[in-house]
């Protein structure tokens, strides 16, 4: 399909359902669901893993400047849509369609019809990435040329790749090429030969043996990447940067609300759950169950077989916290309350995680917590609810509306009117004592705002970090 969209001098259609329930429906079909092997969570991921490639099918199309258009279809097409078609694909793609128009058994139907309310379409376009190659800054003169080879245009977010390349590194003395990326470096083969770049630079011997195969990299935004050249002689010298640059706007991973495209990106331990029980309710006009949720057991598991790219939601919002007030939230909650640092829990996570529960030092006070705070964060758990929300939160300016912690009653009189719908937030997270800034020691307070300098930077308009001193008092 990629070959086909990419060929120029084609005239292209993409077609897709105009409503989603027979989108879904379509997908339904294909896949043979519902069935004792075809759960729910295989059709929404079968759905997003479709509808994403479409869009990027359309991305590459309009990036490329290809002669296209996208049919909506609002009912079973008549064959006048396949006109031109040789006759067996045309035959088929309609006998499809219809097929995929035909309704489901009445519980099945049903259970579609409501994920069309977290669900977007064709048009609201996801987010790409765009892989962009510079020279670092000072780039060793003797680094003569470093690219990379075999890059799309556009990437889909932790998407896989392995492009090679070259890199023309003018020197007698031996040297290794590898690459970094998140603190992960690999070795590469190289030096590997390459005849078109010696025809180019034929007075340098390096050039007949300058292309490397095969570096694995990760899409990603946040994780920009590095070739460096590695002499036996001296130390590194950088080669070529590679960033993934959003397109058209960062990424935003939440909960859509399809009947009145409102986004959201949930933050463990920012009035999270209360949210998400708030918006289910307010879409499904009941509150959460498993009989309404398709089987998924609570509130976080519905809402994490739903995750999308949020993107173009007509309106999306954001509810920030002090970054140690939610420390403190969740160490009250998830290590005082739900003890998932205690020995039981960590005792059936040890051969997982390669820990010895005799050795681990369970149901930390406050200080140990904070001093092993890295090592206390390789309990999933706990990294999920402690990890700072600048390493996976959109930037703030893909928000049409951030909400601090204590403007919650805004943000439902806000939704109210958005919706028309009345909304109230529980409080769904009450478990564990309620801790303040003064039981953090100075020393542990200083750590507090080390490891959550990157969230007050990026809440410098919302909050600010305390005093080290003020701690303890």
């Amino acid at each position: 399909m990629l070959r086909l969209a990419t060929r120029l001098g084609y005239r292209h259609r993409v077609l897709h359902w105009a409503d989603r329930l027979r989108a879904l429906r379509a997908v339904a079909h294909r896949l043979g669901w519902p069935d004792q092997e075809r759960r729910l969570p295989v059709l929404l991921r079968a759905d997003a893993a479709i509808q994403q490639r479409l869009a990027y099918v359309c991305q590459l199309m309009q990036a490329g400047g290809h002669d296209w258009q996208a049919v909506s279809l609002a009912a079973p097409p008549d064959a006048l849509l396949f006109s031109g078609l040789p006759a067996p694909w045309g035959e088929a793609m309609s006998r499809a369609l219809q097929a995929a128009s035909a309704p489901l058994a009445d519980a099945a139907e049903a259970q579609l019809n409501r994920e069309t309310a977290w669900r977007t379409d064709l048009q609201q376009r996801p987010c790409f990435l765009r892989p962009k190659a510079s020279e670092p800054e000072g780039r060793d003169p003797r680094v003569k040329l470093a690219r990379f080879d075999g890059l799309p245009p556009w990437l889909e977010k932790g998407s896989r790749l392995n492009p090679g390349g070259v890199v023309l590194f003018d020197s007698p003395a031996p040297a290794r090429l590898s690459l970094a990326q998140d603190g992960v470096t690999h070795a590469l083969d190289w030096p590997c030969p390459s005849p078109g770049v010696a025809a180019k630079w034929p007075d340098l011997p390096a050039a007949k043996a300058a292309r490397f195969r095969a570096a694995p990299l990760q899409a990603d935004d946040r994780r920009p990447a590095r070739l460096v050249v590695q002499p036996a002689d001296g130390a590194d010298i950088p080669a070529l940067d590679l960033r993934f640059q959003p397109h058209p706007r960062p990424q935003v991973l939440g909960i859509f609300l399809s009947r009145w495209s409102i986004g959201y990106q949930p933050i463990p331990k920012v009035a999270c759950t209360s949210l998400k029980e708030a918006l289910f309710r307010l879409v499904m006009q009941a509150p959460f169950s498993p009989n309404l949720g398709g089987g998924a057991s609570h509130i976080h598991a519905y809402f994490d077989q739903r995750e999308q790219d949020v993107t173009q939601a007509a309106w999306r919002f954001l509810v920030v916290r002090d970054p140690i007030q939610r420390f403190l939230s969740g160490y009250s909650n998830r290590v005082l309350h739900h003890r998932e640092l205690s020995r039981d829990y960590v005792a059936r996570l040890s051969d997982s995680l390669g820990l010895q529960p005799d050795e681990f030092p369970c149901d930390p006070d406050l200080d140990t917590f904070i001093a092993n705070f890295d090592f206390y964060c390789r309990v999933p758990t706990i990294h999920h609810h402690f990890r700072p929300v600048s390493e996976f939160v959109a930037p703030l300016v893909a928000f049409d509306r951030v909400y601090a912690f204590e403007e919650l009653s805004t943000l439902a009189t806000d939704l109210s009117q958005r919706t028309g719908q009345p909304f109230t937030m529980p409080h769904s997270q009450r478990g564990g004592p309620k801790l303040t800034v003064g039981q953090i020691g100075p020393a542990s307070m200083k750590k507090l705002i080390d490891i959550y300098a990157q969230d007050y930077a990026m809440l410098a308009r919302y909050y600010a970090p305390p005093a080290a001193s003020a701690a303890g008092q």
